[in-house]
This record gives structure tokens, sequence and C-alpha cells, in this order.
């Protein structure tokens, strides 16, 4: 066209509107970026992104899965950024990687007929992936929220038994972010338990608030939407705004358990909806809208925030993005944080504090981090204190402790109905306060309460004033730290008693394991185990005595390992007990359990002769520990979850280990020379989904029947092969870090 006006004689000269490129920015030279105003526009309603890209454009390392229904993976905007499986070879219609699936490179198809073939059986999810990841600057269509990422295609068509099976499969093969652009009306413990396994995995999932008009809160008039409602951690649950900053008419909402915001559309088509890739042919692109359009926003964000951060917990990620929203008068009284989406203020934002960590927080005009409780009369809200901090000598001392990482909250009554509020599922010993006032330092304090013995749990009760706000602190006893789950409720049960494994005595002899539980007089519980912390198999129903307590036996304890927890009708036990038999010769091991005594004269009284080598990180050597002639030759040297030894035997030999499973926010430092490290959960996985901290060119290296064998990491990719940590195994490391496991085990 531009030719044809040069030689038309009726214009001077033609030439193209450039757009320019301010020194804060960075533009794509994708045609169709100009109609993309939910990554920019002049308004700004809009999640800043040219003014992110100048700080960083490639999640080139980080998988997305997207489980929807199939993306079209040989799409010009696209196929560059597909995932690929690398333990597949493809075409050869072989199962290569035997995980029953032949040929699934790009990801699968998980209802029937299955297949390792994720093509697109409807446009919505290839529509979704553009959005989150199309190639960037690539002179084509559309560009994405990352313009290098690896988009895992998992096609459930939106079918439960489906999804479920595809975030196991995004689980195993080590993703990082799983988009959720859909949701259930229905409640599926199933589902519910594949989320919080993906959690333990480091893995978020951005879930849609779903396109009912509806508050996702109520659950008396079942509104609520699966899995953006459910009380996890690891899920952000977004609503849709339009291009005027609006909420959209259609999208469905909810003060406590909707996050933020994101642009959707507004349903009225071009150009107020969302532009993105299509089906119908590799060139294809077209319009749409709805939350499925928001939450993709929210997923390529956290991949450029994975990629900025690689050291960081999902927990520290979430912070950040949460954290750094555009407040909203429109998202008022409709989201946790009041805020759309902004990409540029969460990558370059300065700390991972809590979105609440601020008493201001909630006193700010925007009802942010406010509870409301509706019919069902219960409510619980989520959140973290994960690098929260105290507001120097103004904020007080809660339930009597220092604490120092304190998150806030904020309920007004609307009745004189009495109320419980409990942190009961927080990860750590909590502090719980409630006061009345407008300011931290002229609080008055209504009720508190301090969990300090490792089970509990803080819990008040008190006649509220209608119409008085109250503002409730909860913080960590003795500085710990974590997920925190806060429950406000009018009805229901208000029992503060827990059922509970004793750490000691544990009993480990030929093919049975023994321990014992205390909790409530007469209680009737129900004892499951796991040789893996995910597939959970009843063993028995038993009753307690009337003085609390019951000795479980099992005796068909053949496995290698196993892990024990128990639950009433009401809930889980608060801890988890287990044993591993390691058999070793020359091998570099780890503790796998938190034993009441973890010095290797307590957890190996009397071993055949064998030598252990611990590494010492400051002088940079070997301390070695020999048993010989009864004893050890340093005793008290000790081999806690996370430290790692090399331990040689004479000859074959078993070690058991027993104890504690390690839940809550693990935290295991790495210094910068060499040493040898374990996971703090024992749970053999790649280590990617252990959650280890990759970043090109760290390397670990195992010892593998005999031999010693060096991974290699670049840009996503294992050398020779993706490695797979056993539970018990320990490896040489060099990187400076903090490897951050954040692990629940219970729904």
């Amino acid at each position: 066209m531009l030719a044809e006006y040069n030689r038309s004689g009726l214009v001077e000269y033609a030439e193209p509107d450039y757009i320019g490129e301010l020194a804060n920015h960075k533009i794509p030279n994708d045609p169709s970026y100009v109609l993309l105003w939910g990554l920019h526009q002049a308004s700004d309603a809009d999640i800043d992104a040219p003014e992110a890209w100048h700080f960083r454009t490639d999640a080139s390392s980080i998988i997305v899965a997207v489980i929807d229904t199939g993306v079209n993976y040989t799409h010009e905007d696209l196929a560059m950024n597909m995932w690929r499986n690398p333990s597949e070879i493809p075409s050869n219609g072989v199962d290569d990687d035997g995980n029953g699936y032949i040929d699934d490179v790009y990801g699968i198809k998980a209802y029937p007929p299955i297949s390792g073939d994720p093509s697109p059986t409807e446009d919505h999810g290839t529509h979704v992936a553009g959005i989150m990841g199309a190639l960037g600057n690539n002179g084509n269509g559309v560009v994405g929220v990352a313009w290098s990422v690896q988009i895992m295609a998992l096609n459930s068509q939106v079918e439960l038994a489906a999804s479920i099976e595809c975030i196991d499969y995004a689980i195993s093969k080590g993703a990082h972010i799983i988009n959720a652009s859909w949701g259930f009306n229905q409640l599926s413990q199933g589902l519910r338990d594949a989320v919080r396994v993906a959690g333990n995995h480091g893995i978020i999932v951005v879930a849609a608030a779903g396109n009912w008009t509806s508050d996702n809160d109520n659950d008396a008039l079942n509104f609520p939407k699966y899995p953006a409602s459910y009380d996890a951690d690891n899920v952000v649950a977004v609503a849709a705004t339009t291009k005027t900053d609006s909420l959209a008419a259609y999208s469905s909402y909810g003060l406590v358990r909707v996050d933020l915001g994101a642009p959707g559309g507004d349903g009225s088509g071009s150009p107020n909806d969302i532009f993105s890739t299509g089906i119908a042919h590799a060139e294809d692109y077209f319009w749409n809208w709805g939350t499925s359009m928001a939450a993709p926003h929210v997923s390529g964000t956290f991949a450029l925030m994975k990629a900025q951060f690689p050291t960081e917990s999902y927990l520290q990620l979430i912070n950040r993005v949460l954290s750094n929203t555009d407040q909203l008068s429109s998202l008022i009284g409709k989201c946790q944080t009041a805020g759309r989406l902004n990409l540029h203020r969460a990558l370059t934002s300065t700390s991972a504090r809590p979105p609440n960590d601020d008493f201001a927080t909630i006193t700010d005009g925007y009802d942010r981090f406010k509870i409301v409780i509706y019919g069902t009369n219960m409510i619980t809200a989520v959140g973290n204190n994960v690098d929260a901090t105290k507001e120097s000598y103004s904020e007080p001392n809660h339930a009597g402790y220092y604490g120092g990482k304190s998150i806030w909250w904020r309920w007004t009554a609307p009745n004189s109905t009495p109320v419980t509020i409990k942190t009961k599922g927080s990860a750590f010993n909590t502090l719980l306060a409630v006061y009345t006032g407008t300011s931290v330092n002229a609080l008055t304090p209504i009720a508190s309460s301090a969990a300090t013995d490792g089970c509990s749990f803080s819990q008040v009760t008190f006649t509220p004033v209608s119409g008085t706000t109250y503002r409730i602190a909860v913080d960590g006893y003795n500085g710990g730290f974590g997920t925190v789950k806060l429950t406000l409720q009018t009805s229901g049960d208000t029992s503060t008693s827990f059922v509970k494994f004793q750490a000691s005595p544990l009993s480990r002899t030929s093919g049975q394991f023994q321990a014992s539980l205390t909790g409530p007089a007469l209680a009737v519980v129900t004892i499951e185990s796991s040789p893996d912390l995910e597939t959970w198999t009843v063993r028995g129903t038993y009753n307690f005595s009337a003085g609390g307590s019951y000795t479980y036996t099992d005796t068909t304890a053949t496995a290698p390992m196993q892990v024990y927890r128990a639950r009433t009708s009401t809930a889980f036990s608060c801890n988890a007990v287990g044993y591993q038999d390691q058999t070793i010769t020359h091998a570099m091991i780890a503790n796998p359990f938190n034993a009441v005594d973890n010095r290797v004269s307590a957890l190996f009284p009397s071993p055949p002769s064998m030598q252990l080598y611990k590494w010492d990180d400051v002088t940079d050597q070997y301390v070695i520990n020999s048993f010989s002639s009864g004893a050890w030759t340093d005793p008290n040297m000790t081999l806690a979850p996370g430290e790692g030894v090399i331990a040689i035997a004479g000859s074959s030999t078993t070690l058991t280990f027993k104890g504690e499973v390690l839940q809550g926010y693990l935290v295991n430092p790495i210094p910068s020379g060499m040493s040898i490290r374990a996971s703090k959960y024992p749970k053999s996985d790649l280590i990617s989904s252990l959650g280890f901290p990759l970043g090109n060119g760290d390397s670990v290296t195992r010892r593998i029947n005999g031999n010693y064998t060096t991974y290699t990491y670049h840009n996503g990719i294992w050398t020779p092969t993706p490695p797979t940590i056993n539970a018990g195994e320990a490896f040489w490391i060099i990187k400076n870090t903090e490897w951050k496991q954040n692990i629940l085990l219970w729904p």
C-alpha cells in the first residue's frame, strides 16, 4: 500500500506510522501489539508491560502448564515457545519416558481417548496460551506477557478427572506455573488435593474467578468456583477488568477469595476485548473476553517473576505480585488487594513482603484485606507472613510475645453474634490478636491467643459490638513464618483439641512400625499411610482411650519408606511420622525425618563398622566420624534434615531413619562454596519439583551405583537428563542461595 501511495503522485511521500520507544520502555515489532490494550494503552488502564519489558522479556527457562482445551502448537506465534518433553522422542510411536503417553512431546490430551497429542478441540486454550506467552518481537501477530517461555499444552477439555490428571502431569514434568482459565461449581476433594500437591512442588496455580457475575465468598448461594476458591496458598484467583479499569460486568469477584484483577475485556468484541492466537490456521487470531483472558496475564507475569527471582519461593513471588497492584475504586470490596495487576511494579519490586504486612494496608480506604462472613457463617482467608516485618516500636506485642512477622486483616461486625477467630491449618505456631483502633500505636486489645507447643493453633471467641471494625493481627511465635489460614465463624466447631503423633518413642523392627498418638478422649481416629506423601491408604479406624491416647502398630511395614498421618471426623493430625530404610555401602545420604535426637549416636546407636564424611562449609574440608569397637568417634555429630554426609560401610548395611515429617516453610541455607545438601522434605522427585532454585550453569553431583554423575542446568534443560533426587539422598552443590520449600501435608 505504501508503494501505491508513493507512485500515485497524490502525496509527497508515504511511510509507516512507526511507534517510538521511550528510554524506559521496550516495544515489540509484532504488528498487532497496538491492539493489546491490556499490555499498554494511553489511559494507563493496563499492566505497564513495555515499562516492565525494559527489564525482562525472557522466561525461556520457565514452564507454564496451560490446562485447557489444547493448544495450536504449530501456530506462528506459539511454535517456538512450546515446551518440549526432553524424555520423549518425537513421532516414534513409543512411550519413551514410560508415563503412559506415547509421543507426548508438547503435552497430553487427558480425556478419552487419551493421547500424547494436545491438539486443540476448541480455540479457548490457544487464545489463553497466546496472551500468556506468544513469541515476542518476531514480526508476527501478537506478543505475550512473556516474550519467550515454555508452554506445556495439557488438554483436559475442562473435565474434572482429566484436569486432575493434567495437574499430576504438570507436577511430574517440572512445571513452575499452572494456568487454569476454567472452574467447577462443585467442591472436589480430588482437585483440591492435586492443587495442594502442586503447591508442595512450588507450583503457582493461577485460576480464573469465573464469568458468573457472582460473589465467590457466598457459600450459602453455592457461588464459589474451584480451583479459584480453594483455601490453598498457591492459588491466585483473578477477576477481569475492562479497558476503562472497571470490573467487567460479567466477572465473578470475592473480597476474601479473589486476589486481584487483570485485563479481560468487557464482552463487546473489538476493540474492547482481548486479541490473541487462534486455531483455524497457523496465522489465526481473534477477539475473546472473560476471566479466562485475565488469568494468563497473571500467569505470564509469574513466568517473568520466576525468571527474575529464581531463588524465591512461590509465596515470595505471590507476595511481590499482590503487593504491587494498582488500587482501583472499581475493585473496592471485590478482591483482597482492591488492585489490578501491574507487571512493571512487580518485576521491579525491591522486597517480597506480604501485601498486608503494614497496618496501614487495612486503613487506607480501599477495603483491602477485609473479611466478610455470609450465610454459611464461616470463611477462611489465606495468606502468609514470609518476609513480613514488625512496625518498629509502635506495634504491640501480639498475645504477649514479640513475634516480629505480623500481617493484618480487618472485619466489621454486622451484628452482636459471638464470633470465633482461629488460625487452624496455619503452618507454624501463631500469635493471634484482635484490636480496635485506627493507628498501630494506639490500639485497644480485645482478645488474643498464642500457640506455642508446635501443634496447636490460636483461637479467640468474643461478642463484638455491631458496626465496630476489628483489626486482626497474625504473627509468628519465636519469629515463625509460613502459610496463614485465618478462619472467622459465627457457628460450627470451636474445639481446640487436636490429634498428635508423639515423636518418641517410634519403633521400627523387622516388618513393623509403631507410634503413639494423643488426642480427645474416646475419639475415633482413622490412620492413613503413604509411601510418597501423595497417595494415601487407609490402614484402619481406632478408638482413643479414656485418657486420650492410642498406640498404633503397622504389622505390614515392609516397604522401604512409609509415612503415617491420622484424622478424626473434623480434622487431620497436626503432624505426621514415618520411617525409611536405606541400604548402603558407599552413598551420599541424609536424614529424611526430624528425630527427637538427630545426633548420629541416637540415629545409629550400633551400626556395623562405618565412616561418615561430613563436609564443613566453613573450613571446606571433611569432618570424619567413625564407628568402631561399639562407639562413634564423635557421638554428638548431628545429621539434621537438609544436611548430607558421605557414608561408607564395610559391607552392605541398612540404616533406618524415623521421626517427624518436617512441614511448613523450610529454609536450607546453601553456602557459596562446595557443600553437601538434601531436601528437608522426604520425597523422591525432580530436583526442580522439590523447590531447588535453579539458574544457568548450576550443577549437582550425585553418587549413583558407586560412581559420581554431574548434572548441569541451562535454559531449562538438564544435561545429561533431569535428575530425580530420592528421599534421603544428598548431593554436591556449589551455589550461594537458600533452598526454600513450603510443605503442607493436609488439604
